[in-house]
């Protein structure tokens, strides 16, 4: 089984969509579970999952992006 630092790694560098998409299958019901305990409302959680995905999206992208001088 592939790592979750390699998935995200091939994701960043790449752009593997299937690679995230791996990260998002594997994590998402802890981390939909761990905002419904939070947020008591199903509707907010998924919100907050697809928020924290994103997030993560984000960030993986631009920790890989080329730096100008």
């Amino acid at each position: 089984m592939t790592s979750d630092l390699e998935l995200l790694d091939e994701y960043a560098r790449q752009g593997s969509e299937e690679a995230f998409s791996a990260l998002v299958h594997r994590h998402l019901d802890l981390v939909y579970s761990a905002a419904l305990r939070q947020a008591k409302s199903p509707q907010l959680a998924e919100e907050v999952a697809q928020s924290v995905f994103t997030d993560h999206e984000r960030v993986a992208l631009s920790s890989h992006a080329p730096h100008g001088h």
